[in-house]
């Protein structure tokens, strides 16, 4: 039986198998996922709007500043809700890879609002496809991650001790960190088809 994914890192080590060359983490923050990644690569290269000491090159997603085809690897993981025009970085994301490159993207569809510096969408499992879909690209696998209880986790998360804020509920934070061991396992149980906090795709690049 296939283990369920609960988390972007979980993501992350599924899909490490289509991650080869020269890679670029796009959107990539604090670079959490580098760890997983770099090894797989020839060359790794982190790329955000904000700048950062992980960061290498600060930029427009919606615009790369990078040549075509200049990449085997494309990683975005948790960004699309952020961008205001996510069909134009599918089309970016296209563009700079090479062919026969691999996209690997995931976002959230039930998670709270988190702007960061904005929050624009969310995406289904569909959804998500159909952005790259018609970019030149085929989807070698789509699905989706975190299912009832995790959903109420982040839920709880977001309400009693939101990372997004400058202070941070001490209490909350406890008690979110005290029911999470026992929503992840409860969630288990639950059935991720109609409910569910993210989903991702997997892409090719035909041409």
């Amino acid at each position: 039986m296939t283990k369920k994914l609960k988390t972007t890192r979980e993501v992350i080590l599924h899909t490490s198998h289509y991650v080869r060359g020269e890679v670029l983490d796009l959107g990539a923050g604090t670079a959490k996922y580098a760890k997983h990644i770099k090894p797989l690569a020839e060359k790794y290269v982190t790329y955000d709007m904000v700048a950062g000491p992980n960061i290498d090159i600060v930029g427009d997603i919606h615009q790369l500043a990078l040549p075509d085809q200049s990449f085997d690897t494309v990683i975005s993981t948790q960004v699309l809700e952020h961008v205001r025009q996510p069909w134009v970085v599918a089309g970016q994301i296209a563009r700079v890879l090479r062919p026969g490159g691999i996209c690997v993207v995931s976002a959230p569809f039930l998670v709270s609002f988190h702007a960061d510096p904005y929050d624009y969408f969310r995406y289904t499992k569909e959804g998500m496809a159909s952005l790259f879909e018609g970019q030149g690209l085929e989807i070698l696998e789509s699905g989706t991650y975190g299912g009832v209880f995790l959903v109420l986790s982040e839920l709880i998360h977001f309400a009693w001790a939101n990372p997004y804020q400058a202070k941070i509920n001490p209490l909350g934070k406890l008690v979110h960190r005290l029911l999470t061991p026992l929503l992840s396992w409860l969630d288990n149980f639950s059935d991720s088809r109609t409910i569910y906090a993210n989903t991702f795709i997997v892409a090719r690049k035909t041409s």
